[in-house]
């Protein structure tokens, strides 16, 4: 269940966790008791609370030292005279 944002008039701004389908519904305001309203044009806070961005994939999935993953080395093929 997602938190959403409610704002009551007397005490201010509030977050209550609710199922999705009672987001709208009346919801009183836990200091005062009086009606609030969702805040409208929100995102649930739930999408919004994130801890850290999801890691960048792995470039080389095989781990460091791996002979197949290792950059090839050029010898240099001059012909000798």
């Amino acid at each position: 269940m997602p938190f959403y944002e409610y704002a009551c008039e007397c005490c201010g701004l509030f977050e209550c966790r609710r199922p999705v389908a009672e987001r709208d519904a009346p919801l009183a305001c836990p200091q005062c008791q009086r009606p609030a309203q969702r805040k409208a044009n929100y995102q649930p806070v739930l999408l919004r609370r994130q801890t850290a961005p999801t890691p960048p994939p792995a470039i080389n999935p095989h781990g460091a030292g791996c002979s197949c993953c290792a950059p090839a080395y050029r010898v240099n093929k001059t012909p000798s005279r």
